[in-house]
C-alpha cells in the first residue's frame, strides 16, 4: 500500500533516509490490480487510477528491478542515467549507522562507476540481506515535480525525503518525471536462519517455508528522462521500514 506522506516522512526519518521468476526484458501482464487476483509474478501496482504515463514509469523500473532480482547487475547497469553513473555512494547500496558514516561515505563517493565497480557494490546489499528470490512490491511514490526536486518546506520536506533521499543536487530537477519504491524478498543467511528459528521456537525449514518471515530489503528509484528515453536517475536500497 502506499503510505500518506507524514507516515512516509516519520519512515524516513527513523530509518534514514534473490533469481526472480521473471527475466529482464519480459513485459508486465497486467501488474497486480488491486482487489483482484494475483499471481506469483504479479507485484507491480496497478489500479484503474493509474494513468497511463505512471505505466510506462512503472514498466521501466518494474524492468529494473526484475534484474536486481535475478543478479543480473550488468543488465541492471545498462539501465542507469549517465547521471547515476557518474557518481554513487555507498550509502545507495547500505544504509550508513549515523551521520558521520553518512558523510564519510558521499565524501568518498565514486566517480564514473564501471560495470564491474557497480556488481562489486551491489555484492553488498546480498550480503547484507542475503541472496534475492524476487520483486513482491513495486508502485508509483511520486510524480509531483515540486517534490522530485526537493523544493518543499514543512511536512512535504518529509515526503521529499521519502521520494528521493540522498539523489544529488545536481542531477537537473527537470528531467526528475517519477519516483518509484518496491521492495525484494530474500533468502535468509545461515547465521540469520538460524537466530531466527530460535527466537520463533521453530525449525530453519520451517522459518524458510514461512514468506512472512522472509528478510526483504526495499528499493527506490527515480526516473530521469534522458535522450528521450526514461532511464535510472538514481537509486538506493534499505531496509525494512515501517511504511513499507
Amino acid at each position: 500500500m502506499r503510505a500518506t506522506a507524514i507516515l512516509a516522512g516519520l519512515a524516513a526519518l527513523l530509518l534514514w533516509g534473490c533469481s526472480g521468476s521473471q527475466k529482464p526484458g519480459e513485459e508486465v501482464s497486467g501488474g497486480a490490480e488491486r482487489g483482484g487476483k494475483k499471481t506469483p509474478q504479479d507485484f507491480v501496482q496497478i489500479d484503474k487510477e493509474t494513468t497511463p504515463q505512471e505505466r510506462k514509469y512503472l514498466e521501466v523500473g518494474r524492468k529494473f528491478i526484475v534484474a536486481v532480482a535475478a543478479g543480473e547487475h550488468a543488465s541492471a547497469y545498462v539501465m542507469l542515467s549517465s547521471h547515476a553513473r557518474a557518481r554513487m555512494s555507498l550509502n545507495q547500496f547500505l544504509a550508513p549507522e549515523n551521520d558521520k558514516e553518512a558523510k564519510l561515505n558521499e565524501k568518498n563517493a565514486l566517480k564514473d562507476v564501471s560495470a564491474e565497480s557497480f556488481a562489486e557494490l551491489m555484492g553488498k546489499v546480498v550480503a547484507q540481506y542475503g541472496p534475492p528470490v524476487k520483486p513482491i512490491d513495486l508502485h508509483v511514490q511520486e510524480t509531483d515535480p515540486q517534490i522530485l526536486a526537493g523544493k518543499a518546506d514543512g511536512l512535504e520536506a518529509l515526503s521529499v525525503m521519502f521520494a528521493i533521499g540522498m539523489m544529488p543536487k545536481d542531477i537537473p530537477a527537470g528531467i526528475r518525471r517519477a519516483s518509484l519504491r518496491g521492495q525484494v524478498r530474500c533468502r535468509f543467511k545461515p547465521e540469520d536462519l538460524k537466530q531466527a528459528a530460535e527466537e520463533m521456537g521453530m525449525t530453519p525449514e520451517e522459518v524458510e517455508q514461512d514468506e512472512e518471515l522472509a528478510p526483504y530489503y526495499t528499493l527506490k528509484q527515480v526516473l530521469v528522462e534522458e535522450g528521450g528515453e526514461l532511464k535510472i536517475g538514481y537509486f538506493e536500497f534499505l531496509p525494512p521500514s515501517m511504511a513499507d
